[in-house]
């Protein structure tokens, strides 16, 4: 791939599909709703002040997502607007030894954690999204 694309994905609750916006131009808008996706140099942020507003509305919003290199996604682009044409449509999934499930729950912890172990992921090398699932290999510091 030719162009670095940055984007942030979060988990859609009203069509179960990841959001995609990209990061390098202009406002952050949606340009793809994606079923799967993988990306590189991944650092998964939360906004500490829009989680507090979920525990306090008891009332989901955005406010937790990754961040990374688009390496490959499938799915439809949202309301005209495009990622670069250089991303593959249609995903292959990179070798997976040492992974591990990645999730987020604003009511349980502060942070994304490895399901198995509930410690707090930082970053990963790759992850990838797929079906409701976060799965991340060589996580880093």
């Amino acid at each position: 791939m030719d162009e670095l694309t940055t984007v942030q994905v979060y988990k859609n609750l009203h069509n179960g599909m990841w959001s995609v916006r990209i990061l390098d131009s202009g406002p952050r808008l949606v340009v793809a709703h994606a079923c799967g996706l993988v990306l590189s140099s991944v650092v998964f942020k939360v906004n500490e002040n829009g989680r507090q507003r979920v525990l306090r509305e008891c009332r989901k919003n955005v406010h937790a997502f990754a961040e990374g290199t688009l390496e490959q996604w499938c799915g439809d682009n949202y309301k005209e607007r495009h990622l670069p044409k250089k991303i593959k449509h249609g995903i292959i999934l990179p070798p997976m030894n040492n992974s591990f499930s990645v999730s987020y729950n604003p009511y349980k912890l502060p942070y994304f954690y490895r399901k198995d172990t509930l410690d707090e992921v930082k970053a990963a090398k790759i992850v990838y999204f797929a079906n409701g699932t976060i799965l991340a290999n060589s996580q880093r510091t």
